[in-house]
């Protein structure tokens, strides 16, 4: 079930009622107090440009613990543009008013109020309201049931999604190719398969895919990681699996890869430099791997291990890696945004730049934009530090510099309430920024923001779910951009919301 914006706003209003006692009452007059104290309610709002707020902003204003009654308030809108339906009131007998905030154009918008005494001639206190003003909502294609206990990733091209369904396996939806008569909005399922681990008894949790497209035309394989328990800093487990889809209706699995034992390193996520024909694999607390997955792919990879780099004891637990022209980035729970050299033959995978640069929290995924500017997620399942340690709120915002690749973090963007930021992403014409949330078990909030400025993203849309959202993915379908959310159980689900719109 979804909680509407309109919804959670009316929650919110309910509980700054219950915070002021009331959010009703007559009017009444008073003598002007020496002193007031001011209690806001609604005072941080979201809604559609050009439309009121769902719910007033409330001020109480109280002297001496006592409702000042009588008072005149007066509201203005020095910030972001937008109206007010009253720009004057006056405070009733619980010493309440109200003030409905039409929004302007995107962005946040700021109104202040004045608490003057009752011949409105003297400024007794003040006090500010703030909102943002959003785009129209995206528009939901589907909700989608796969089954099973748990989706991880969607992977989208031509459109076909590749979803990772963790013990449930690999399942492989028309959403657009048109080869089953799928749509965005009417997912046919092609195929699935349930893998055999190689690391643990029982099936694979399937926890990301790629569909390769090789150099030379080839759409074989789909490359694929799991994910097993593990423990941040020091443990993981989890292999590497190669299935053939040459007919997609009967994929087959015909090669993994698993580290030695004495490793103890299992993966993460993965990067394909397709040109070349390398799988970049983050290993948690094994670092960064580097495999050839050129040609025919047959039984164990061990012989395509290419390369290895390892942050340090201490330093090592890579969630992510992204390729763009001779510098890998991988992005370290432990010891934040690193950037690798891959043009050094002599020292593969060699560190030129970052590292320890976000230390206090996890650092999560990451997207290098190629628009001057990369952006990391981060995460907080577990607070770095412990128990009162910093949750996953924050995306870091890095300037990359064109020529060095060196990186600079330079800004970033809350997401309230939040404990993990696990995905983000940029549209492939780079106008979108999106990450999805999580919050525990409770509802949680996918955004996109507006890249005109990429230093200074600008809040275009969310949309909050009933519980949380671990990965979302852009896939662009007969011209139209579609948004695929992963939803957490306890209906473990795949959502589509058309988001074309948000990028003109």
């Amino acid at each position: 079930m979804t909680m509407s914006d309109t919804e959670r706003r009316r929650a919110i209003l309910l509980a700054g009622c219950v915070l002021l006692g009331a959010c009703g009452g007559d009017g009444g007059t008073g003598p002007p107090p020496a002193g007031v104290s001011l209690a806001k309610a609604n005072a941080d709002q979201r809604g559609p440009t050009g439309e009121p707020l769902p719910v007033p902003y409330v001020l109480r204003v109280t002297s001496g613990g006592a409702p000042s009654a009588g008072l005149r308030v007066r509201w203005s809108v020095p910030v972001g543009g937008g109206s007010l339906r009253d720009t004057t009131s006056v405070t009733d007998a619980r010493g309440e008013v109200r003030a409905t905030h039409v929004l302007g154009p995107l962005g946040v918008q700021r109104v202040d109020a004045e608490v003057l005494d009752a011949a409105g001639t003297t400024v007794l206190g003040s006090t500010s309201f703030a909102a943002t003003a959003l785009d129209t909502l995206p528009t939901q294609a589907v909700s989608q049931l796969v089954g099973g206990s748990y989706l991880h990733d969607v992977f989208v091209r031509d459109g076909l999604a590749f979803v990772s369904a963790w013990t449930s396996g690999l399942v492989i939806y028309d959403v657009g190719n048109g080869a089953w008569g799928g749509a965005p909005s009417r997912p046919v399922e092609v195929s699935r398969l349930v893998i055999p681990s190689v690391v643990a008894a029982g099936p694979v949790n399937v926890h990301n895919a790629w569909w390769y497209w090789s150099a030379g035309g080839e759409k074989r394989y789909v490359l694929v990681g799991e994910e097993r328990a593990g423990t941040v800093g020091s443990t993981s487990s989890g292999g590497i699996y190669v299935v053939d889809v040459t007919d997609l209706r009967t994929p087959a699995l015909v090669a993994s890869y698993r580290t030695p034992t004495a490793e103890n390193s299992g993966v993460h996520n993965f990067w394909v430099d397709e040109a070349a024909g390398i799988l970049y694999a983050a290993y948690y607390n094994g670092g960064v791997y580097a495999f050839d997955v050129t040609g025919t792919l047959a039984g164990d990879l061990s012989g395509r291990l290419l390369a290895t780099r390892s942050f340090g004891a201490g330093s090592t637990y890579t969630w992510g890696v992204m390729r763009t022209g001779q510098w890998l980035y991988a992005a370290d729970m432990l010891s934040g945004l690193w950037q690798l050299d891959l043009a050094g033959a002599a020292t593969p995978l060699r560190v030129a730049g970052g590292g320890d640069n976000v230390p206090e929290r996890y650092t999560s995924d990451l997207w290098i934009a190629g628009n001057g500017y990369a952006y990391t997620g981060t995460w907080g399942a577990l607070p770095r530090g412990g128990a009162g340690g910093l949750r996953g709120n924050m995306v870091k915002i890095w300037q990359v510099d064109s020529g060095s690749g060196a990186l600079a973090l330079v800004d970033s963007v809350a997401a309230p309430g939040a404990t993990n930021v696990g995905d983000i992403e940029v549209s492939d014409d780079g106008r979108l920024l999106m990450f999805p949330t999580e919050a525990g078990s409770g509802p949680a909030t996918t955004y996109w923001y507006r890249l005109a400025d990429p230093r200074r993203p600008a809040l275009r849309a969310q949309v909050t779910l009933a519980s949380g959202v671990h990965t979302a993915t852009f896939g662009r379908i007969r011209g139209r951009l579609y948004a695929f959310l992963t939803q957490n159980p306890p209906s473990p689900s795949i959502q589509v919301f058309d988001v074309t719109a948000l990028g003109r």
